[in-house]
């Protein structure tokens, strides 16, 4: 073949093919490039989205989670015992025939300190009457500022024995070791209130030696 169609040959290679097959190259890396883009978009705006999904869950779990606990603080407050009247004598009576009266007036005990500890500023759970005997022990549990006040409320007419305030001391430490993120950081306090305005004298002696249980006589 004669060396000038060669050179043209070669020149139509360099000037037609070499291009085409440059601009084909292009165009895969192009094309690959757009969907590796195209991927990350997609994997960002999904990912966006489950995080707003999961806030949006959050704020809605938070938003019914306080809305439940008004709920039942404002139940709990319609269903509390009131106080016997004269012009309501009924209010004297249990809430149900298996309520003994000693039952009852335990319960309405426990609603006047709760009203005694509110009107000095403390917010109230009625673990009590909530729980019945599932209370572990705590009728009432009171908060203020960094404060956690653990109650036992006793309705009695003679005095409480030393191994109610025993049991009570080991029943708070049991609410304690079971409730380790409601009460780290708090102030501890162990309040064993009663109506008798006697007290058994093997109490006083373990008072004495522990220091850290405050016995009350509220007479209300």
């Amino acid at each position: 073949m004669d060396f000038k169609i060669k050179i043209a040959l070669a020149s139509l290679v360099l000037v037609v093919i070499l291009p085409w097959f440059v601009i084909k190259i292009i165009f895969k890396i192009l094309l690959f490039a757009f969907f590796i883009v195209g991927g990350i978009v997609v994997v960002g705006t999904f990912i966006d989205m489950i995080n707003k999904n999961n806030t949006s869950t959050k704020k809605y779990n938070l938003n019914k989670t306080k809305q439940i606990l008004k709920d039942y603080f404002q139940q709990s407050q319609k269903n509390q015992p009131k106080e016997p009247t004269q012009e309501n004598p009924a209010q004297n009576e249990p809430k149900n025939q298996s309520e003994t009266t000693a039952q009852y007036k335990g319960r309405l005990y426990e609603y006047k300190i709760k009203c005694y500890l509110e009107s000095q500023g403390f917010k109230v759970y009625p673990n009590g009457y909530i729980n019945g005997k599932k209370d572990k022990g705590i009728d009432l549990i009171a908060y203020k500022d960094n404060d956690i006040h653990l109650i036992q409320c006793k309705c009695y007419r003679y005095p409480p024995k030393q191994d109610l305030v025993r049991k009570f001391y080991g029943d708070c430490k049991f609410y304690e070791d079971k409730n380790p993120n409601l009460v780290k950081n708090k102030t501890m306090v162990y309040r064993f209130i009663t109506s008798c305005k006697d007290m058994d004298y093997s109490t006083q002696k373990y008072l004495e030696e522990n220091t850290f249980i405050r016995y009350e006589i509220i007479n209300i």
